[in-house]
């Protein structure tokens, strides 16, 4: 079978960056505002063109508008490839988008000379802070009579000559859209896509690539985020952090504990479960960002390029999302069942030990009494040692009844 014939291969790649987020302070802000602008420079470097970097308002994160356009360089030759770049914000990011080209008619192995770009400053400090990751598209116009198999087996042989890496071709689901013929592609380190389009959907599939896939790689990107640290770090901690809380309500199951263990423990339990609060706030906020990644990625299912295929897409795009999503739901389920029972443990001890403390001084009450009815007895020196014995007698019967009034009580 002839290898089938593309025309224009293109590589997009779209660099993405925090702008900014609720907890930062304006020198966060400021510092991931410098790591873009470091990245930036690099890339107009790159694609060759002069250009004043933009002066980026990191301070002032909200705007009225969803994005803006900060730097644009047109499409220009150089080392033998067409390069462009822009960049724009995108809610509470920024991104880059760069554009690598070949012109005329040629084989999938084109793709070869399109090679992702990268630099340093990636790897820098403040890069490491602000950077969310990359996302690709490897786009390139085909036949207009091309069936859905042909574009699918197509798609394979792109993305094992742009990424130098054989594909399942069982793992590509492709779905056919008004612009073309949409794929993608399982990548365990960035977003990769692949889109064939008729020359007649140009103009659609410009669109697609320039409006609608910077937003769709954001949401998948930051869920890529948020599950890496939630797998790394934040699950572990909450998990050992209930290990904790649990050996410390085993303690509280504990029969007679005396006074002053009773108070330790309730101190203990109360710091455990004041770091526990906190790591679950932490995880209802990631699980907040899911949803809202979703409700993203669903709105921009109500873009006319889905048409039929809009349920299959949204499948395809969020089932991973959602099933995360849900993961976490289940977890903070189990581990409010453990922050309940805390409470219901730090309750019961401050309980049992107001109850001791009330028995306490019920007796020291009583202690006291008879020493002072001692003390009264020793006031009236005149009388005869058996009357002084009668009277500490008579009181401390007194004091008795008190006591036992009180308690009955």
């Amino acid at each position: 079978m002839p290898e089938q014939i593309i025309r224009d291969p293109t590589l997009y790649q779209w660099l993405f960056f925090l702008r900014w987020h609720s907890r930062d302070s304006n020198e966060q802000r400021s510092e991931h505002a410098r790591a873009f602008q470091a990245v930036l420079q690099a890339a107009q470097e790159w694609v060759g063109g002069e250009s004043k970097l933009p002066t980026l308002p990191p301070l002032a994160p909200f705007s009225s508008q969803v994005s803006e356009r900060l730097v644009t360089q047109p499409w220009r030759e150089r080392d033998g490839t067409l390069r462009e770049l822009e960049a724009r914000t995108l809610l509470d990011a920024f991104y880059i988008q760069l554009g690598q080209a070949l012109q005329g008619e040629m084989t999938p192995a084109a793709f070869q000379s399109l090679v992702r770009w990268t630099h340093p400053a990636l790897n820098s400090e403040p890069s490491r802070h602000a950077y969310l990751g990359d996302a690709l598209c490897l786009c390139a116009q085909v036949d207009e009579e091309l069936p859905e198999d042909a574009l699918a087996k197509l798609a394979v042989e792109i993305v094992q000559q742009g990424l130098g890496r054989s594909t399942d071709p069982r793992r590509l689901e492709g779905i056919p859209l008004s612009c073309g013929f949409f794929v993608l592609v399982p990548d365990a380190e960035r977003e990769v896509s692949v889109l064939l389009y008729p020359v007649s959907a140009i103009r659609q599939a410009s669109r697609f690539v320039h409006f609608t896939l910077p937003q769709l790689f954001l949401s998948r990107l930051k869920f890529r985020v948020i599950h890496n640290g939630y797998h790394r770090y934040l699950l572990p901690q909450a998990q050992e952090q209930e290990q904790a809380l649990d050996a410390l309500l085993k303690q509280a199951a504990q029969p007679r504990l005396h006074l002053e263990a009773l108070e330790q423990l309730s101190m203990d339990i109360s710091r455990k479960q004041a770091n526990f609060v906190e790591t679950l706030s932490d995880l209802e906020e990631q699980l907040e960002t899911m949803r809202v990644n979703l409700r993203n990625v669903g709105l921009l299912m109500d873009d006319e390029v889905w048409g039929e295929q809009r349920q299959r897409a949204q499948q395809l795009l969020t089932a991973d999302m959602a099933l995360f999503t849900e993961q976490i739901e289940t977890d903070l389920r189990y581990l409010r069942i453990t922050q309940q029972q805390a409470d219901l443990a730090l309750q019961t001890l401050l309980t049992v030990a107001g109850v001791r403390g009330t028995q306490w001084e019920r007796r020291m009450t009583l202690l006291l009494g008879v020493f002072a009815v001692m003390a009264i007895a020793q006031a009236f020196p005149e009388l005869a040692w058996w009357w002084r014995l009668a009277l500490i007698g008579l009181g401390s019967i007194i004091v008795l009844l008190g006591y036992w009034w009180l308690r009955r009580r």
